[in-house]
């Protein structure tokens, strides 16, 4: 798995069980022998977790990079954060997942809980050092990723942090440039005003080049 992903290996910690909600996959002691496994393959490990007890579980075990993550806590952020970790909380997924269960069932009742616990840490997230992301899951196209990115300063992100969760931050996390230089693909998007002013811009780009080519 960790040569078929290209350095990186992706769990799923938990999966839901009808009448039960989102159980755990792995025992603790195995989340660890899996990220020690790929790390001795020079892969690093991403988890899904929607489930209670499994962020603080990964966190323990040396997981890079959290997917949705709705019940970490605050020593969770800070050990994630002093290895450089990542978390993509899909704010967009949990509330789409929320509607599709009822808000008023077992279900949606702990996904809303753990939407209000993210709104308190994910500023703390980016406080500690954890590189947060802006991710889609499978919410519609790649375009929702700007409304992804809008969701994220409803948790409390201010303007710099949300444009850094959509552009520079992934690059940062993964150990590469994310600077223009001459020789290198170009990656840009082009709007007709400072998103840094006004965020709702991000759902309006003007131009998207693609390795150097406008699409």
């Amino acid at each position: 798995a960790a040569a078929a992903g290209r350095g990186w290996v992706k769990l799923i910690g938990d999966w839901p069980r009808r009448g039960v909600g989102p159980m755990a996959n792995f025992t603790a002691e195995e989340l660890v022998i899996a990220v020690e496994t790929a790390e001795a393959a020079g892969a690093r490990v991403a988890i899904h977790t929607m489930a209670r007890e499994v962020p603080s579980m990964a966190v323990a075990a040396g997981v890079h990079s959290i997917e949705h993550g709705l019940f970490l806590d605050e020593d969770d952020v800070e050990r994630l954060g002093a290895r450089g970790g990542m978390w993509v909380p899909t704010v967009l997924r949990v509330e789409a997942t929320i509607g599709q269960l009822g808000p008023e069932s077992s279900g949606g009742r702990l996904l809303a809980e753990g939407l209000e616990r993210m709104r308190r840490l994910v500023p703390l997230a980016v406080e500690a050092g954890v590189h947060v992301l802006a991710g889609t899951d499978l919410i519609g196209s790649p375009s929702d990723v700007a409304d992804e990115a809008l969701h994220l300063s409803t948790l409390g992100l201010d303007a710099p942090a949300v444009l850094a969760a959509v552009t520079t931050s992934g690059f940062t996390a993964t150990g590469r440039d994310s600077e223009f230089s001459v020789g290198t693909p170009a990656d840009a998007v082009f709007f007709a005003a400072n998103p840094r002013e006004d965020l709702s811009v991000l759902r309006h780009p003007r131009h998207v080049m693609r390795l150097g080519r406008v699409v």
